[in-house]
């Protein structure tokens, strides 16, 4: 997982108008633990993963 970057345009939300090419994983696994401290382990791909 993630071993293929995708590029694509992104924007400043700071800075109006201003965007650059990012290049992010296309996949990716995340690890944390609920209010009771049981892991879980979350698998996003695609554009969720840019968004996670």
């Amino acid at each position: 997982m993630g071993l293929s970057p995708t590029a694509a345009f992104e924007g400043c939300l700071n800075v109006t108008g201003w965007q650059t090419v990012v290049a992010r994983p296309d996949g990716i696994s995340v690890t944390h633990e609920d209010e009771c401290g049981r892991q879980h382990v979350e698998t996003y791909g695609g554009l969720g993963a840019q968004i996670v």
